[in-house]
């Protein structure tokens, strides 16, 4: 604590379990000279979320029409950027409209839960699509993903 500054060169022992500097040379040096340690690197960035598991799979059939759609991610989500980048749709070339959703996302398990206000129609294709603007914590987006499903029944 005198202010000055000493640089040492030598070689360090264990002494009875504690280190010993053994300098073999010595002389006053200039803070100037102090070599700064490279910051450490910022960690890599992670991976892209993914959907890692849905309810019901990839190109079931016959899935109940007052079905409750969910899906899980690889890591935790956004809550804000899930309602306005999923879209529900029927298959192309079915006119019937399809009923409202909503959205509930579970922090703790990193799942989504889509409810329909009504049940779907029967015996169409349902298309479910996670847009690529659903971000995780860090703003990372969602590498998209189109979930496809059939309902039972009849087309009605």
């Amino acid at each position: 604590q005198t202010g000055r500054w000493l640089e040492v060169t030598g070689r360090v022992k264990i002494v009875d379990t504690l280190p010993l500097v053994v300098a073999e040379q010595l002389r006053m040096a200039d803070p100037a000279d102090e070599v700064e340690e490279a910051a450490d690197p910022p960690p890599p960035a992670l991976p892209a979320p993914e959907v890692i598991f849905s309810a019901p799979a990839q190109g079931e059939t016959d899935i109940a029409t007052d079905v409750v759609v969910r899906a899980q991610f690889s890591r935790p989500i956004r809550q804000d950027s899930l309602q306005p980048n999923i879209r529900v749709r029927y298959a192309d070339g079915v006119t019937i409209e399809r009923p409202t959703w909503t959205v509930t996302y579970r922090p703790a398990t990193m799942a989504v839960e889509i409810r329909f206000s009504a049940p779907l129609a029967g015996g169409v294709e349902v298309i479910v699509e996670f847009g690529g603007s659903i971000q995780a914590q860090d703003g990372v987006g969602l590498v998209p993903m189109t979930l496809r499903f059939t309902t039972s029944g009849r087309l009605r």
